[in-house]
């Protein structure tokens, strides 16, 4: 299996990034995770916005032009058909503790994901004691490098026996499961957090939003909401909606099975 890294194909497990990089040192990067359909990047050019908008908001200037070119010849040579194509893109090396020199060059890292066993589902969410980091804190609706907060939240929520946490922002509105967007029906309406409750602007959740076969609000919702709630599911680029059984420790159940079936078919037609 070959990565892209900087300017050549490597063997996966020869590629290696300077200890003094700063993506490993501070998280000072961004990443896409893009789903492959049949050997092609799916929502490629909502990827492509998602991450100039983060390296924008990082001050990190990268030339994004010849990626597509780059990750057509990785997927022909590694000959993935399916699983996820991985992006990532870090200031690079050079610091002043935390202030970067001038003058850095960025650090390019592609590779291939074989697809993941989707999680048995219904799944259960943990009502996370971890706060979202607000917008006005840092670009979260972009893919940051710096995931702490989420990997705190999941293994919280495994702590608890769950799956995901789910976390609330500084008002108590509802903003996002650790690793995915959260949805939920009633009355034939799709209610999701609006971006500026901290949500990740998830590709799929861009793809449900444009094509959803329901009214789709988006808005601050409190967690009663969810309560009130006839399904709730949660998506991400791994395995399109899952249906959410329970919120744990409030003992909160719905039946999603049917309503996160009905997404991934307009999904998976929207794929084809």
């Amino acid at each position: 299996m070959l990565v892209y890294l900087n300017d050549r194909f490597v063997p996966a497990g020869e590629a290696s990034v300077s200890v003094q990089d700063r993506g490993f040192r501070f998280g000072d990067g961004v990443f896409e995770t893009i789903a492959l359909r049949r050997g092609e990047p799916y929502q490629w050019a909502f990827h492509m916005q998602r991450l100039e908008a983060g390296l924008a908001a990082l001050r990190i200037s990268f030339n994004t032009a010849p990626l597509l070119g780059i990750c057509t010849e990785l997927l022909a040579r590694n000959g993935a058909e399916s699983g996820l194509l991985r992006i990532a893109v870090s200031r690079g090396v050079g610091s002043q503790g935390y202030l970067p020199l001038s003058g850095n060059t960025p650090t390019l890292v592609v590779e291939t994901l074989a697809p993941a066993p989707p999680p048995a589902a219904p799944v259960e969410l943990w009502l996370s004691a971890y706060q979202k980091i607000s917008l006005a804190s840092l670009p979260v609706s972009c893919k940051l490098a710096q995931g702490l907060q989420s990997t705190l939240a999941r293994m919280e929520a495994r702590d608890h026996g769950c799956f995901d946490g789910l976390l609330l922002d500084a008002r108590g509105c509802i903003a996002e499961a650790a690793s995915a967007n959260i949805f939920w029906l009633k009355r034939r309406t799709l209610y999701t957090p609006s971006l500026e409750c901290g949500a990740l602007n998830g590709s799929v959740r861009h793809a449900i939003v444009k094509l959803s076969p329901w009214r789709v609000k988006e808005g601050s919702y409190r967690l009663p909401a969810l309560r009130r709630a006839e399904a709730v599911m949660i998506t991400n680029v791994a395995y399109g909606a899952l249906p959410v059984g329970g919120l744990e420790p409030e003992e909160w159940r719905w039946e999603s099975a049917e309503a996160a079936a009905r997404v991934n078919d307009f999904l998976r037609l929207h794929a084809a």
